[in-house]
Formats: structure tokens, C-alpha cells, sequence
């Protein structure tokens, strides 16, 4: 069930480079709100921004122009360790967002962000809310499935409690069987834990099956609903 609290909001979101003298616009102007409790999805054709948008939001990318909020607030830029306690984001490639010398637990104690190591049944607590068990805690991303490391990047993503999950095509890279999976994973984690979802895909199968509404980007505007 969704709620009437804007999770994410976006007023005129501009971002634009410059490239051989003359600027180029990512996107133009973007305007949308995404609700509590909501999972909101967004597709388009390659390169016209959706990822960009993503990026925007949790700080990767600058934007010429506009407002971002998350939750009512005004984004803050740099972003700081609020707006991270409430946003995270998964990234497409699951092994290049991962430390290639970073065991699965050390990705997850950096995430929390302690000084104080957790104790193994927090370890495991994290990694049985993705479907993995505690053998995986040791393992390294080579050691690991696209699947598995895509489950542990979301893991990494949650271990902070946060209420929004920015998903950049989490799933493009698996084939279908794991892609199914995951998605029935991000479905479970969204209804068990409340959270908030803002999903950039291209295929729309996926599109409708997670999300509640599904935008257009065309042209570097945020042009229909499907």
C-alpha cells in the first residue's frame, strides 16, 4: 500500500555538459514525484538519461537547474550522511559496484559504517533477508554468481535501514532465471520492509511486474505514463 509522503520530488531538473564549445542537455527540465511505499519506474531509449537521473539524485552527476527533495527536504550538495541513511543505491553491474578484494563481509561492515564489528548473527541476519546463508560471509565477488553478487549488493544497500532504493537496471545483466529471482527478492524486501522504490529498466515486462507506475523519457523530458 502507498502512501501521500513524496519520498523523492523533482521540480525542472536540468543536467547539461558542455561538449566542443556547445551544450548538450541529459535531461530537460524533469518534473515527477515518487510516494511512499511506492516502487515508480522509469525506461526510455538508451542514452536518453534515465541513468543520469539516478546519478542526479545520489549526487554522482550534477545538475544545472532545479529542485530535488527527498522526503519534503531540500537534496543537500554535497549529500551527506543523512540523505545516505535514507537513499542508497544498486548498480546495474553487480561485480564492478563490488571490491574485488573486499570479502562479502567487509563490503558489509563498511556499509554500516561502525567502528565496532558486528557479531556473526548480524552478518547473517543481513544476508538471510537476500537469501544467502552465512557461508557466503568469507566469499569474494570472483567467488560468487552474477546472481549472488547482485543479492549481496542489495544486501550492502540495506544494512543502514534506508527508505529509498534507487535501482539501476539491478537485473539487465542475469539471465532469466536469476533475473526472476532477484525481482521476486526486491518484491519481498519492498512489502516486508516499506520501502521505496525508484527502478530504471528497459524491458517493461520487469517494469510492470515490480512497479506501481511506469514513466517515459524521451527527448530529455519526462514525456508519458504506461
Amino acid at each position: 500500500m502507498t502512501g501521500c509522503i513524496e519520498m523523492i520530488g523533482a521540480e525542472d531538473v536540468t543536467v547539461s555538459y558542455r561538449r566542443n564549445g556547445s551544450e548538450v542537455c541529459i535531461l530537460n527540465k524533469v518534473s515527477f514525484s515518487v510516494f511512499e511505499g511506492e516502487s515508480f519506474g522509469l525506461t526510455g531509449e538508451s542514452g536518453c538519461g534515465k541513468s543520469t537521473l539516478l546519478r542526479a539524485i545520489c549526487g554522482l552527476v550534477p545538475f544545472s537547474s532545479g529542485i530535488l527533495r527527498i522526503q519534503g527536504r531540500l537534496i543537500p550538495y554535497p549529500r551527506d550522511k543523512r540523505f545516505y541513511k535514507m537513499v542508497q543505491m544498486v548498480f546495474q553491474d553487480p561485480y564492478g559496484s563490488l571490491h574485488p578484494l573486499h570479502t562479502v563481509e567487509q563490503a558489509l561492515i563498511l556499509a554500516m559504517g561502525s567502528s565496532k564489528k558486528p557479531k556473526s548473527d548480524e552478518i547473517a541476519r543481513v544476508l538471510e533477508d537476500v537469501g544467502l546463508d552465512i557461508t557466503f560471509r568469507f566469499r569474494y565477488p570472483h567467488q560468487l554468481s552474477g546472481g549472488q553478487r547482485q543479492r549481496v549488493a542489495i544486501a550492502r544497500a540495506l544494512v543502514g535501514a534506508p527508505r529509498v532504493l534507487l535501482l539501476d537496471e539491478p537485473t539487465s545483466s542475469l539471465d532469466a532465471s536469476v533475473q526472476a529471482g532477484i525481482l521476486n527478492l526486491l518484491s519481498n524486501l519492498r512489502a516486508k520492509q516499506g520501502l521505496t522504490y525508484f527502478f530504471v529498466g528497459h524491458d517493461l515486462d520487469v517494469l510492470h511486474h515490480l512497479c506501481d507506475r511506469v514513466g517515459v523519457i524521451g527527448g530529455g523530458r519526462m514525456r508519458e505514463g504506461l
